[in-house]
């Protein structure tokens, strides 16, 4: 098989691997490769399932990410247990939020074309939006932590003396 390195993979069997679901553990038996060249390993129906670099399923990730994205890790882990009655450990929700803050920044950074410069300078006019915690995006001039509406509420409100 073809491998990423450009050079060609062996067949070196089968093997296990088990993924965590939203209805619980699977266990797959899959074909695994190897290279020689590269020295990497990997198993063509991995990447067709989605299950490359991960042992939680499209399905599991998107359930991470959506709690990690309102709570912490470890209360994320905890209502993922609870709720969904799916045992994932705080260091693998953080592991998995962070992968796919890593991955919605990249395809933003893809499919965006770059502003002219003066709008990187914040002149008036500027068409530049920053994303906030809350997922919408704002002007960066109509941020303001003296008016408490215009404020994310993740900001900290300014003390008046």
């Amino acid at each position: 098989a073809p491998c990423a390195c450009g050079r060609t993979a062996r067949y070196v069997g089968r093997r296990a691997k088990t993924c965590q679901s939203v209805l619980g553990p699977l266990r797959l038996e899959r074909a695994w490769y190897h290279c020689d060249a590269c020295q990497s390993g990997w198993s063509p129906r991995d990447r067709a399932l989605g299950l490359q670099e991960t042992s939680l399923s499209p399905g599991a990730t998107r359930m991470v990410g959506l709690v990690a994205a309102e709570v912490s890790f470890a209360r994320a882990a905890e209502l993922l247990g609870a709720l969904a009655g799916v045992p994932i450990d705080a260091k693998q929700v953080e592991r998995t939020a962070e992968a796919l803050g890593r991955e919605i920044a990249d395809d933003e950074r893809a499919v965006t074309e770059a502003a002219p410069a003066a709008h990187h300078r914040g002149e008036r006019g500027s068409a530049r939006i920053w994303p906030c915690k809350t997922g919408a995006s704002m002007r960066p001039r109509l941020i303001t932590t003296e008016n408490p509406r215009s404020a994310p509420p993740w900001m900290p409100r300014a003390k008046r003396l």
